[in-house]
C-alpha cells in the first residue's frame, strides 16, 4: 500500500497530517477515546493537532488496529476468515505506524 501522507508544520507545536482515506475512520474513532481531544481537528483527510496529542491519537488508533489484527488472526486460524481481511488490517496498522514515525520525526 502506497502511503500518501505529508506532515507539515502549521506552528512549531502543531502538525497537520494528510491521512490516507482508509486510515481516517480509525483516527476518527480515536478522537473519542483520548482524554482531551481539544485542539484536534479532523476535516476530510487532514488531521491537525499539537504533536503530543497526535502521538496519543495515533497510539490509540494503533492499539485498536492491533486488536483487530489479533481477532482476524484468530479467525483465520479457525478457518472462519479469509487472509485478505487480515492483510487489509495489517496494511492499516502499518500505515498508522508510518504516521507515528512522521509525527516523531
Amino acid at each position: 500500500m502506497a502511503l500518501g501522507f505529508l506532515a507539515t508544520k502549521a506552528r512549531s507545536d502543531v502538525l497537520t497530517l494528510s491521512i490516507p482515506a482508509d486510515l481516517v475512520p480509525g483516527l476518527s474513532g480515536a478522537l473519542g477515546h483520548v482524554s482531551d481531544p481539544e485542539g484536534a481537528s479532523l476535516a476530510g483527510d487532514a488531521l491537525t493537532a499539537p504533536r503530543d496529542l497526535l502521538g496519543e491519537l495515533l497510539a490509540v488508533a494503533i492499539d485498536e488496529a492491533g486488536e483487530r489484527v489479533a481477532v482476524q488472526s484468530t479467525r483465520l486460524l479457525r478457518g472462519e476468515e479469509a487472509a485478505a481481511e487480515l492483510r487489509a488490517d495489517l496494511a492499516r496498522l502499518g500505515g498508522l505506524l508510518d504516521l507515528l514515525d512522521a509525527v516523531d520525526a
